[in-house]
Parts: structure tokens; sequence; C-alpha cells
């Protein structure tokens, strides 16, 4: 069995040797194309694309956001991106204001960021968690003082706050994040939830990263459908994973997406989205979805 890898490259991997060895394999990796039925064996428990951006669906309740400006890396998994994008800000009723692409190691963004701010749009995608901090930096300086929207999750926030310059470079930033305030944890769950953030801070030393947390979900899931499966064989775990209700830290679900990818191996999870204000996470809502 593989639980883990959550880069797209190793999945990939994983998910290869899934479908030649007949290994179960649950991974999380947002951007992977492995989920499909030509890798029967493989199972995604974290949120896919489209869903991690339903904290757009939930921001909008009480953000003033009614436009946006499309960038991102001029690479394969930049354009895939811009896709998923439309796919969900289109219906939203959100005015696409411009869209453009950057360099994939680009690392000065005045010339993005100032192309970009020429449309005044509301909200601009953070990018990925290496350019993003240079890019609200950037922005900052240039007088942007809208709002952010990461389709991965808020992660080392310390460590962009010094990469951005201050805290104020990273304000209303929107994205997912495992928030214990969210109603959907259960009071029941969280002294086991504090027990893994204490375990983490012992090994890897603070911050602690709330990511985890969500990645903890996968042994959840194995472990109950071993439990459910009887036994440990392949076929028999196939079967309950592809039937079962299963109940996570954030929330119970199944394994759906059949007309997405045509197998229904992706877990329905709840999202949970956080705004930055003073530089901390602020809860603001979640929603629980499933792709058809």
């Amino acid at each position: 069995f593989m639980i883990g890898d959550f880069a797209a490259a190793p999945v990939a991997i994983m998910s290869r040797l899934s479908k030649e060895k007949k290994i179960i394999c649950l991974f999380g990796s947002t951007g992977s194309p492995t989920l499909s039925p030509d890798y029967p064996y493989v199972f995604r428990f974290s949120q896919s694309q489209a869903q991690k951006l339903d904290v757009l669906k939930v921001a909008m309740q009480t953000c003033p956001i009614k436009t946006i400006y499309l960038t991102y890396t001029d690479d394969q998994r930049g354009h895939d991106t811009m896709k998923e994008w439309k796919k969900v800000v289109v219906p939203l009723g959100l005015k696409i204001v411009g869209e453009s692409y950057f360099h994939p190691r680009e690392n000065n963004f005045a010339p993005v960021m100032t192309k970009v701010l020429a449309e005044k749009p509301d909200l601009i995608p953070a990018g990925s968690p290496g350019q993003a901090a240079l890019m609200m930096k950037e922005a900052y300086a240039l007088g942007y003082r809208g709002y952010w929207v990461s389709s991965g999750s808020v992660v080392n926030l310390p460590e962009m706050i010094k990469i951005a310059g201050n805290k104020e470079a990273v304000e209303n930033w929107i994205g997912p994040y495992e928030s214990l305030d969210c109603p959907i944890v259960k009071e029941s769950d969280k002294p086991l939830l504090l027990e893994i953030q204490k375990r983490y801070l012992k090994k890897y030393s603070p911050p602690f990263e709330p990511l985890a947390w969500r990645y903890s979900c996968g042994m959840q899931i194995f472990r109950d459908a071993i439990q459910k499966a009887g036994a440990a064989d392949p076929d028999a775990l196939k079967k309950v994973l592809e039937a079962e209700t299963f109940e996570t830290f954030f929330g119970s679900g199944k394994f759906t997406g059949q007309q997405t990818y045509g197998i229904a191996h992706q877990f329905a999870v709840t999202t949970i989205a956080v705004i930055i204000k003073n530089g901390e996470p602020k809860y603001l809502g979640y929603l629980k979805t499933q792709e058809p």
C-alpha cells in the first residue's frame, strides 16, 4: 500500500507502480493527471483543484469581489490551472479583466504585477507557494490592497510574510486551511488533532503546518477500509473504497468523480476557507462538494 505523496511527479510514478503491481495508492496531489480508469487502484482523498477553489464561493459571500485577473506560469501546469480557474470563476459571475502567463522560474514580479494591476482587479491568483510571496511583495509595493486567492492551501505563513516583507503585503489572502474553528470539526476529535500537532512540533519544530491534519485523513480512510473489507487484499479494498462512506476529521464522504474522471476515485471532501487578517488566518466558512 502507498499513502502519500503530495507532489504531482512522485504521484505519477506511484500510480504506474500501483497499476503494475496491483497496489492500493491513496494520494493527495491536486494536479496529478493519474486519476483515471487507466489506474484502477489509485484514489485521491484530498481536494481536487476545483474543490479547493470552493474557497471563492465562501469568500464572495462577505468580500466585495467582482473582478479577477488570471495569471499563472507559462508551462503545462499553468495552462491546465488556468482552464480550471475559468471553469470556476465564470459561473460565479466574476469578470475576467485580463489573463497572462509568466516564466515558471520568474523571480522578478515587478513587470508582471505592473501589467496585472493596470487592469485594476479586485482579486489575483496567488500562484504557487514559491512565487506567491514575491507576487504579493511587488503588488503591495505598487499599491495593491485587494484580494488574493490560492488554489492550494495557505501554507508556511511566517515564511510568506518574511519573503513578502511585511504582514500587510499578505493581507486579504484567501485559501484552503485546516482551521479547528470550523464547525465541521467534532469536539471529540480535537484532542487527537492537537496530539498530532504536538508530535509534529516535537519532530519538525515550529511552525506547525495544519495540512498535516488533512493528510492524516488518508490514514483514517485506509484504516477503516481494511476494517470494512476484513482483509488487506487490493481488490477487496478497492470495492470497499468505491462503495462505502468514510468518516474523517473534516466530515464524512464517499469517493465520487465518475463523470469527471471516468472513475469514482475522488473523495468528496470539506474545504475550509480562511482569509489572512493582520498576519493571522481568520476562519471564513466551509463548503462540502463532490465531483460529478
